[in-house]
């Protein structure tokens, strides 16, 4: 995987590199990030493959739409969630290969 050099974020994009990385800071909604590698999902369908409450699903959902990481799109009466581009899918490509890497 080629990462570019970054030498100066600046400080708007420090900060919103901080929202990226404390909304996948949960153990639940770095699941869901995990789980949408694979593709959209609605609500109904994370809540049954990863457990927990709908509102609860939806609170997570919230928080990572909000920090940037994933998109939505609404079909009738169902809002289906997906990363929001390839940098986002890239980060998590890299998180999830790191279980690997440790002891």
């Amino acid at each position: 995987m080629n990462w570019p050099v970054i030498m100066d974020l600046g400080e708007q994009s420090t900060e919103r590199l901080a929202r990226v990385f404390h909304a996948l800071g949960h153990s639940t909604r770095l699941a869901i990030a995990f789980r949408l590698r694979q593709g959209e999902l609605c609500v109904t369908q994370l809540t049954t493959t990863l457990g927990g409450s709908q509102s609860n699903m939806s609170a997570h959902l919230s928080l990572l739409h909000g920090a940037g990481v994933l998109g939505r799109r609404r079909e009738e009466n169902r809002i289906y969630y997906a990363l929001a581009n390839d940098r986002v899918r890239m980060i998590i490509q890299w998180l999830a290969s790191q279980h690997r890497l440790s002891p």
